[in-house]
C-alpha cells in the first residue's frame, strides 16, 4: 500500500475562492471509494 498524499482542490463560495485539502491512500486500482467530509457547511 502506498503512503498517503496530502492534495488540494479549489472551491468556491460566498467569500470566494479557497483550498481544501484532503489526503488519498491505497492502490489507485482498486474500483471501491470511501469519501469522508467532516465539517464541511
Amino acid at each position: 500500500m502506498a503512503p498517503h498524499q496530502l492534495k488540494t482542490v479549489q472551491c468556491l463560495s460566498p467569500a470566494g475562492l479557497h483550498d481544501m485539502a484532503y489526503k488519498e491512500w491505497g492502490d489507485p486500482r482498486n474500483p471501491n471509494v470511501l469519501l469522508c467530509a467532516h465539517g464541511v457547511t
